[in-house]
Protein backbone atom coordinates (compact mmCIF):
# COMPACT_ATOMS: atom_id res chain seq x y z
CA UNK A 1 0.00 0.00 0.00
CA UNK A 2 2.03 2.82 1.44
CA UNK A 3 6.33 3.75 0.54
CA UNK A 4 8.28 2.33 3.45
CA UNK A 5 11.64 4.47 3.98
CA UNK A 6 15.36 2.92 5.01
CA UNK A 7 16.83 4.76 8.12
CA UNK A 8 19.86 3.97 9.35
CA UNK A 9 18.63 3.87 13.29
CA UNK A 10 16.22 0.78 13.95
CA UNK A 11 14.37 0.88 17.57
CA UNK A 12 14.13 -2.15 19.36
CA UNK A 13 12.99 -2.54 22.93
CA UNK A 14 11.91 -5.37 24.43
CA UNK A 15 9.88 -3.48 27.90
CA UNK A 16 6.83 -1.99 26.87
CA UNK A 17 4.77 -0.26 29.72
CA UNK A 18 1.28 0.13 29.85
CA UNK A 19 -0.48 3.04 31.66
CA UNK A 20 -3.69 3.60 32.55
CA UNK A 21 -5.71 6.66 31.35
CA UNK A 22 -4.60 10.17 33.18
CA UNK A 23 -1.17 8.40 34.76
CA UNK A 24 1.45 10.88 34.61
CA UNK A 25 4.78 9.64 34.00
CA UNK A 26 8.08 10.84 35.52
CA UNK A 27 10.18 11.92 31.91
CA UNK A 28 13.95 11.86 31.86
CA UNK A 29 15.11 14.92 30.68
CA UNK A 30 18.41 14.00 29.62
CA UNK A 31 16.53 12.25 26.35
CA UNK A 32 14.77 13.30 23.51
CA UNK A 33 11.03 11.77 23.44
CA UNK A 34 9.83 9.37 21.20
CA UNK A 35 6.28 9.26 19.60
CA UNK A 36 4.48 7.02 17.57
CA UNK A 37 2.48 8.35 14.62
CA UNK A 38 -0.43 7.24 13.31
CA UNK A 39 -2.44 7.88 10.01
CA UNK A 40 -5.92 7.04 10.07
CA UNK A 41 -8.39 6.73 7.12
CA UNK A 42 -11.21 4.93 5.84
CA UNK A 43 -9.18 2.15 3.79
CA UNK A 44 -11.14 3.00 0.43
CA UNK A 45 -8.94 6.18 0.33
CA UNK A 46 -5.70 3.71 0.10
CA UNK A 47 -4.64 5.11 -2.69
CA UNK A 48 -2.94 8.51 -2.16
CA UNK A 49 -1.85 10.61 -5.09
CA UNK A 50 1.43 10.52 -6.22
CA UNK A 51 1.85 14.84 -5.15
CA UNK A 52 1.08 13.59 -1.69
CA UNK A 53 3.77 10.81 -1.93
CA UNK A 54 6.24 12.84 -3.29
CA UNK A 55 5.61 15.27 -0.59
CA UNK A 56 5.85 13.26 2.37
CA UNK A 57 8.97 11.88 0.86
CA UNK A 58 10.58 14.95 1.14
CA UNK A 59 9.31 16.05 4.54
CA UNK A 60 10.46 11.75 5.94
CA UNK A 61 14.18 13.09 3.92
CA UNK A 62 14.11 16.32 5.76
CA UNK A 63 13.32 14.61 8.87
CA UNK A 64 16.17 11.21 8.74
CA UNK A 65 18.29 14.63 8.02
CA UNK A 66 17.97 16.67 11.26
CA UNK A 67 17.33 13.25 13.41
CA UNK A 68 14.13 13.32 14.47
CA UNK A 69 12.47 9.97 12.00
CA UNK A 70 13.27 7.13 13.53
CA UNK A 71 11.26 4.70 11.68
CA UNK A 72 7.81 4.41 10.05
CA UNK A 73 6.08 3.03 6.94
CA UNK A 74 3.04 2.11 5.63
CA UNK A 75 0.99 -0.71 6.03
CA UNK A 76 -1.37 -3.34 4.43
CA UNK A 77 -4.46 -3.32 4.16
CA UNK A 78 -7.16 -4.97 6.65
CA UNK A 79 -7.69 -7.74 4.49
CA UNK A 80 -4.60 -9.14 5.23
CA UNK A 81 -4.61 -8.58 9.11
CA UNK A 82 -5.33 -10.89 11.74
CA UNK A 83 -6.49 -9.71 15.84
CA UNK A 84 -6.27 -11.51 18.78
CA UNK A 85 -8.89 -10.63 21.05
CA UNK A 86 -9.01 -11.14 24.84
CA UNK A 87 -12.58 -10.67 26.19
CA UNK A 88 -14.41 -12.36 29.37
CA UNK A 89 -11.54 -15.03 29.69
CA UNK A 90 -11.40 -16.36 25.97
CA UNK A 91 -9.54 -15.64 23.02
CA UNK A 92 -10.88 -15.13 19.55
CA UNK A 93 -8.65 -15.27 16.34
CA UNK A 94 -10.15 -12.99 13.13
CA UNK A 95 -8.75 -13.07 9.55
CA UNK A 96 -9.73 -9.26 8.50
CA UNK A 97 -11.19 -7.77 6.74
CA UNK A 98 -13.41 -6.27 9.57
CA UNK A 99 -16.51 -5.20 8.15
CA UNK A 100 -16.76 -3.32 11.36
CA UNK A 101 -13.75 -0.95 10.88
CA UNK A 102 -14.01 2.44 10.02
CA UNK A 103 -10.55 3.23 10.01
CA UNK A 104 -7.70 1.99 9.38
CA UNK A 105 -3.88 2.87 10.50
CA UNK A 106 -2.60 3.60 6.89
CA UNK A 107 0.97 4.58 7.66
CA UNK A 108 3.04 5.32 11.07
CA UNK A 109 6.16 6.90 11.96
CA UNK A 110 8.40 6.66 14.84
CA UNK A 111 9.94 10.12 15.91
CA UNK A 112 11.74 11.80 18.42
CA UNK A 113 12.14 15.22 19.77
CA UNK A 114 12.98 17.71 23.15
CA UNK A 115 9.31 18.64 23.78
CA UNK A 116 5.49 17.87 23.27
CA UNK A 117 5.23 20.87 21.66
CA UNK A 118 7.63 20.00 18.68
CA UNK A 119 5.63 16.37 18.45
CA UNK A 120 2.61 18.22 18.18
CA UNK A 121 4.30 20.79 15.45
CA UNK A 122 5.01 17.21 13.13
CA UNK A 123 0.90 16.33 13.73
CA UNK A 124 -0.09 19.67 12.18
CA UNK A 125 2.80 19.65 9.31
CA UNK A 126 1.84 16.16 8.60
CA UNK A 127 -1.86 17.10 8.40
CA UNK A 128 -0.88 19.99 6.76
CA UNK A 129 0.64 18.01 3.70
CA UNK A 130 -2.42 15.67 3.27
CA UNK A 131 -4.62 19.02 3.08
CA UNK A 132 -2.31 20.88 0.96
CA UNK A 133 -1.67 17.28 -2.28
CA UNK A 134 -4.65 15.15 -1.23
CA UNK A 135 -7.33 17.85 -0.22
CA UNK A 136 -10.62 15.44 -0.56
CA UNK A 137 -9.04 12.92 2.18
CA UNK A 138 -10.46 12.00 5.34
CA UNK A 139 -8.76 11.00 8.47
CA UNK A 140 -7.30 11.69 11.11
CA UNK A 141 -2.97 12.22 12.70
CA UNK A 142 -2.90 10.61 16.03
CA UNK A 143 0.70 11.06 17.82
CA UNK A 144 1.59 9.07 21.15
CA UNK A 145 4.04 9.34 23.43
CA UNK A 146 6.34 6.38 23.44
CA UNK A 147 7.71 4.99 27.08
CA UNK A 148 10.40 4.59 27.95
CA UNK A 149 11.76 1.45 29.81
CA UNK A 150 12.86 3.04 32.50
CA UNK A 151 10.06 5.66 33.15
CA UNK A 152 7.63 4.91 35.62
CA UNK A 153 4.08 6.25 36.45
CA UNK A 154 3.82 8.66 39.27
CA UNK A 155 3.78 6.83 42.65
CA UNK A 156 5.00 3.37 41.54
Amino acid sequence: MGRLWKTADHVSNDVALVRRTGEKTNHREDTTMRYLCFVKMDEAQANPPKALMEAMGEHVNAAIADGSFVDGGGLYGKADAVEFRVRGGNLTVTDGPYAEAKEVIGGWAIVKFASEGEARAEGQAMADLHLQHWPEWEGAIEIRRIAEPDEAPEGV
